[in-house]
């Protein structure tokens, strides 16, 4: 599986995410998203995933046991320097746990102007191992999925307007409304 990095991050964005991503990027990604989120957790909490697919940003999503999450874009300079772009903080009523088959969608949002991006995260039950956003545009997103968790953002203002779950072989197991 290749490894993403600077060069990869920084090329044109695409709708399928990287799997994998050099670890010093992400160690480095996270202290500035550390410093962003200070006043939202005493502790900065686990990081679930990270969605990056190109653009020059990247994604992290951290959570806490109780379902509270944060969410932190951050923009990836030529000198492979992070700076974070927009970050948020979602308080959960508890853990939500799907069944094995289900999605719930948590958290989303996008940011207008020239440079827009929207985005989506929730939770994903055991036997989910792939999901789909669609838009309101037609366009697909393919969310990254690790540890109970989606997530994915994409540019520009459109929302979704479909969630497709699909089963570790890659059947299509649900098909939901957002």
């Amino acid at each position: 599986m290749p490894v993403a990095g600077v060069d990869e991050l920084l090329g044109p964005y695409q709708a399928e995410p990287y799997r994998a991503f050099d670890e010093d990027l992400i160690r480095s990604v996270g202290e500035e998203c550390a410093v962003s989120l200070r006043g939202a957790f005493n502790a900065l909490p686990e990081l679930l995933l990270a969605d990056g697919r190109g653009g020059g940003r990247i994604m992290l999503l951290y959570g806490e046991a109780d379902g509270d999450t944060a969410e932190c874009f951050t923009r990836i300079d030529p000198n492979g320097n992070p700076s974070v772009d927009g970050s948020g903080f979602s308080s959960g009523a508890g853990p939500a746990q799907p069944g094995p088959l289900e999605i719930f969608p948590s958290s989303g949002g996008s940011a207008s102007g020239e440079d827009a991006t929207s985005y989506l995260h929730g939770s994903v039950g055991s036997e989910i191992g792939g999901v789909v956003i669609g838009l309101a545009d037609g366009t697909n997103i393919s969310a990254s999925v690790g540890g109970g968790r989606f997530a994915a953002w994409w540019p520009g203002e459109a929302q979704p307007t479909r969630i497709l779950g699909f089963d570790r072989a890659g059947t299509q197991v649900a098909n939901q409304p957002y």
